[in-house]
């Protein structure tokens, strides 16, 4: 592995090049950032990632577990490994939040053919997270998937599990919350039509918006 490594070095006594002998190979980012959201079997990378590959995706962990950024592990009674980000994997947080915020005026209308997954959504919005004058936890249960939105601190708390007693909680379509979010798409409107349900204390969707300076179609 080393050797296959080096053999694809840039050879270069500079950070960013050496970054990118770690971390420029095709996927390997978008591995990244599907373990930013925590721990992952193989077969859940194998899906989130359409198009890797298994041959492919064994490779790519493998260089990020030799290099540092992945570990591999198996909790009790288990019955299978679990990758997850090591301390220096995580660090790598900022980097691909920046990248996202750089590629984000090139997605212009959303692409039918495109893929859209709810956790690539739920992370982006760490981007555009401003600390409210009060804290408070989001419940989000979209697409069969559940997150929680820990607001109050200096950034923004992400965690896909089951959030415990929410102030307040979002069912429903993760694309529906994303046009809410990201198009000014009418709140309203999704909970009338029920892409969109909403329970315990409605007023704090208010800020949550406040909260996620996110630029809408609508400006």
């Amino acid at each position: 592995m080393s050797d296959t490594v080096k053999d694809r070095s840039y050879g270069q006594f500079c950070g960013l090049a050496r970054a990118l002998d770690v971390l420029g190979e095709r996927w390997t980012l978008l591995v990244v950032r599907e373990l930013l959201l925590g721990p992952r079997r193989f077969r859940e990378l194998l899906t989130s990632l359409e198009g890797i590959g298994p041959n492919l995706l064994t490779t790519r962990l493998r260089t990020l577990e030799a290099r540092g950024v992945v570990e591999r592990t198996r909790p009790a009674r288990a019955p299978h490994d679990l990758y997850r980000l090591t301390a220096r994997g995580r660090a790598l947080e900022p980097a691909l939040l920046a990248l996202a915020s750089w590629g984000s005026p090139l997605l212009g209308e959303p692409n039918v053919d495109a893929r859209f997954d709810v956790g690539w959504m739920v992370l982006s919005l760490k981007r555009f997270y401003r600390q409210p004058p009060h804290a408070f936890r989001v419940g989000l249960a979209l697409d069969g998937r559940l997150f929680t939105l820990g607001l109050g601190g200096n950034a923004l708390d992400v965690e896909e599990r089951e959030a415990q007693r929410p102030d307040v909680l979002i069912e429903g379509e993760g694309l529906a919350l994303a046009h809410v979010l990201y198009r000014g798409a009418s709140l309203d409107d999704a909970i009338a039509r029920s892409a969109l349900r909403v329970e315990g204390d409605t007023a704090l969707l208010l800020a949550l918006r406040r909260a996620l300076s996110v630029p809408t179609a609508s400006g």
